[in-house]
């Protein structure tokens, strides 16, 4: 259920334009790109830049173009990533994601003695509240500008910003709009403030020059970009193919779609959606690929809350689930009565560091024991078998404990008294801790030392007076002690 329910988490419209070919040995004067010699052929990859979640699979393939456009199957590929932590990749093209981040897929073929590379970035993105299109990028370096567009529906009204790891390769501007500069690799980082939790999302960027051998067809441009829709809506996308010399040529545009479950592309380009979800659509001219990526609305949108949380190892959250119907036509949201059979589910990966903890059936998440500090998951409300429904999602972090020395015993310290069990800030608030360290007869000691610490400093931290300053959504305790005279303080933040 997990896998099936991923692609469909929110309602976006997500694209990535792919143009992807092999290149000479990757040196300053060739554009980049990994073909080995120059030769008569191209070696394409057709599956271009992807976006995944953890979990998923992926089959990519490749094909030869010869200098004359004539198209003929890659065969004996040897394929790798560029990190095994994150995805590894089989002799057969079959890829299995097994982390999170922006890595690189590599195909190379021998032909007559010759070697052929070709690469294209992938990103195995963990579950967001909002998403950015494109979600991958392969451009020209002489193709122009790109505009990234945040696409989030909910409550709050977030701000948008960006950032490039390489601004000499893609930079781009405080509206999101891409520079390709030079032929490279870099990741655009998109944060989305004032959303829980400040969330980012990772958009990898390739920028990749001519093809070190001259064909018929360098590019294929597909239109719209990027489009979303409801089931039975259709969409025309028409497709242009351009030379080397970025002049338009006459030539067979064949369409295809990944996933023919979601939708299906007539031969002049018109796709018709079939299910929820999210599918590539593919426009080819000679071996060349041009890629949207379209998504399928529901019809009804589950919402979780909180949409993000720290707990700490050990802890709990209770989690509590919305649902809307959608408006077809201003996507509005109208709060409707829960479903009969929602259902809650964690995913489990079989990998003990990403399996973080539980969900019973009411959508309590427990956190194991031993649960990695930093590592997120997500929790997922759904019903089953439904497919008008989309699912709703929470993020969860495992909060960043600060392990607690209380220092040494003191022999006048009986005990220590706090005024306040239980703490309830707002997102951002400030509270102070009343602490005392007493004796048998209950009366302060004076000079004794009284030591504060969290137990998830993603949500709570304190200082040595015992003021605290919440730092994110979800629920702390305040250990406060001398020696092993403790008492404690639950701390919930909240909106």
């Amino acid at each position: 259920m997990i896998k099936k329910l991923i692609p469909s988490l929110s309602f976006l419209a997500i694209f990535a334009f792919v143009f992807s070919s092999c290149k000479k040995d990757e040196t300053p004067d060739n554009k980049g790109g990994n073909n080995n010699n120059s030769g008569e052929y191209v070696l394409l990859i057709e599956t271009g830049a992807q976006s995944l979640a953890l979990g998923s699979t992926l089959n990519y393939s490749a094909v030869l173009v010869k200098s004359t456009g004539e198209v003929t199957p890659a065969t004996g590929v040897t394929w790798s990533t560029s990190n095994q932590g994150i995805a590894t990749i089989n002799a057969g093209g079959a890829i299995t994601t097994t982390g999170e981040g922006a890595i690189t897929v590599t195909a190379s073929v021998s032909v007559g003695g010759k070697t052929y590379s070709a690469t294209v970035p992938l990103v195995i993105a963990p579950p967001s509240i909002f998403a950015v299109a494109p979600s991958a990028i392969i451009w020209g370096v002489n193709d122009g500008q790109l505009q990234l567009e945040p696409i989030y529906f909910g409550t709050e009204t977030p701000s948008y910003s960006y950032t490039s790891s390489n601004g000499n390769i893609a930079s781009v501007s405080s509206s999101g709009l891409i520079t390709f500069n030079a032929v490279g690799n870099c990741e655009i980082t998109v944060t989305a403030n004032g959303l829980t939790g400040n969330p980012e999302v990772i958009v990898p960027v390739m920028v990749v020059g001519a093809p070190a051998v001259p064909l018929p067809v360098t590019k294929v441009v597909v239109t719209p970009n990027a489009h979303d829709m409801f089931r039975g809506e259709t969409k025309q996308y028409t497709a242009k193919a351009y030379n080397s010399n970025n002049a338009e040529v006459t030539t067979t545009i064949e369409w295809k779609v990944l996933d023919t479950e979601i939708g299906t592309i007539s031969a002049s380009g018109l796709f018709t959606a079939k299910s929820i979800g999210k599918t590539t659509i593919q426009a080819i001219a000679q071996g060349m690929v041009g890629q949207a990526e379209v998504i399928v609305n529901p019809d009804t949108t589950i919402i979780v809350t909180p949409i993000y949380v720290s707990v700490p190892m050990g802890g709990t959250q209770q989690f509590t689930a919305k649902t809307y119907k959608i408006n077809r036509t201003n996507k509005g949201l109208t709060e409707i009565a829960n479903p009969t059979g929602l259902k809650w589910e964690m995913p489990s990966y079989g990998i003990s560091v990403f399996d973080i903890g539980t969900v019973d059936n009411t959508g309590k998440v427990t956190i194991k024991q031993n649960a990695t500090p930093g590592m997120q998951s997500f929790v997922l409300a759904y019903v089953d078998g439904v497919e008008t429904i989309d699912a709703g999602v929470g993020l969860i972090s495992v909060g960043i404990s600060d392990p607690c020395n209380c220092g040494a015993n003191n022999p006048n310290v009986a005990s220590v008294s706090v005024a306040q069990t239980n703490l309830n800030l707002s997102f951002g608030g400030q509270a102070k801790i009343d602490a005392q360290a007493l004796n048998s007869s209950n009366q302060p000691v004076s000079g004794a030392t009284i030591v504060y610490c969290s137990d998830n400093e993603a949500v709570a931290t304190v200082d040595e007076n015992g003021d605290v300053n919440s730092t994110g959504l979800g629920t702390a305790k305040i250990t406060v002690c001398v020696g092993d005279k403790k008492a404690t303080v639950n701390v919930t933040v909240s909106f």
